[in-house]
């Protein structure tokens, strides 16, 4: 018998936001919700970073990190902004170059000026690993070029496979998930996730289609 398909993928990711968790922003992880919840995963966790309890590593730490010893430019802030998308483990999760690609298209939407006034990016090149939530342009720009660089279907397929304690059977995942929601939809709920909000029918819509293809592909 099948896992049934939990309803209330909104209300937890709200729980998830109100302790403290900001919204993820590198690949698919902010969307994974409704399939890790069905194949038992750490649904709070969501994107590789944390050592399992939820706990996200400050924003100080993960802007230090990426700032290049302050050096300037856009160079840096690509490198930075590629670093973001990709996450800790880049191999895990999909091609280590969309994330470079990533970055030109959203230094291309947005130019440096506007990053560093979403919240994104910091003065000298740097950006903050959890930036409060999107304002909706911003999110649309971060959308857009998330679908310009990659296969959603197929990264999210990835992404939760490094999440799961069961194997999952990623191609048909991603075709299950293909059939399920169009790319509109995904921009529709990557945009509402990004800008927090996560009781938009189009993030349960994206997170019930998850979880149900989640449930058709575990070994």
């Amino acid at each position: 018998m099948r896992n049934a398909v939990n309803p209330s993928y909104a209300a937890h990711g709200r729980a998830c936001l109100d302790r403290g968790m900001r919204p993820h922003l590198h690949r698919t992880a902010a969307l994974l919700t409704g399939a890790v919840l069905a194949l038992g995963a750490t649904a709070c966790s969501g994107d590789g970073g944390t050592d399992g309890s939820g706990d996200a590593p400050s924003s100080d730490a993960s802007a230090s990190a990426t700032s290049d010893d302050g050096a300037g430019g856009e160079d840096s802030l690509r490198d930075a902004i590629a670093d973001l998308y990709n996450g800790p483990d880049p191999d895990a999760t999909g091609d280590p170059a969309e994330g470079e690609c990533f970055a030109d298209e959203l230094i291309d939407r947005l130019g440096e000026d506007g990053l560093v006034e979403a919240g994104i990016a910091e003065e000298g090149g740097g950006v903050v690993d959890r930036p409060a939530a999107l304002d909706e342009p911003t999110a649309e720009a971060w959308a857009d070029a998330t679908l310009a660089c990659s296969d959603f279907y197929e990264t999210s397929a990835a992404a939760l496979q490094a999440q799961s304690p069961k194997d999952l059977d990623e191609p048909a995942y991603a075709d299950c998930l293909r059939d399920a929601v169009t790319e509109d939809d995904v921009r529709a709920a990557l945009v509402a996730s990004l800008t927090g909000a996560l009781d938009d029918p189009a993030v349960t819509t994206l997170s019930r289609a998850q979880a149900t293809c989640a449930d058709g592909a575990v070994s």
